[in-house]
């Protein structure tokens, strides 16, 4: 076997792989979201949020924080803290929305990057 055929069946191993891994630890859909200037027809500009990546992460609370109670009542809720995964390192950046499963919408606070997976630390809006 020569070297780019090697070099072919791995890559398409690798690319199985990663499909079954996906679907087994993945289990939220995404969308980033971007907020893009688009004409208004008018001579101005007008922003809309555009889909630009989509795929499916894994969504993780990181941190539940408390609240604070008067007479068994909460009167201040702290935000939960959020992580999120994915195998995809697209166009993603921290000035992005991240909604997961249709219904969720978070901003990213953070992100970081390895060589296969992007992490996103999220607050809920």
């Amino acid at each position: 076997m020569t070297d780019s055929a090697l070099r072919t069946n791995v890559t398409r191993a690798f690319a199985k792989a990663t499909a079954i891994f996906a679907d087994a630890f993945y289990t939220n859909a995404y969308e980033v979201l971007r907020a893009v200037k688009v004409d208004d027809g008018s001579g101005g500009q007008t922003e809309t949020e555009t889909v630009i990546e989509t795929g499916r992460c894994q969504l993780s609370i990181t941190n539940r924080l408390g609240a604070e109670r008067v007479n068994a009542a909460d009167i201040i809720r702290a935000p939960s803290a959020y992580t999120a995964e994915w195998l995809t390192q697209g166009a993603v950046t921290e000035s992005d929305t991240l909604r997961i499963d249709g219904t969720r919408t978070f901003n990213i606070v953070d992100l970081k990057r390895d060589d296969a997976v992007t992490y996103a630390d999220l607050e809920e809006i």
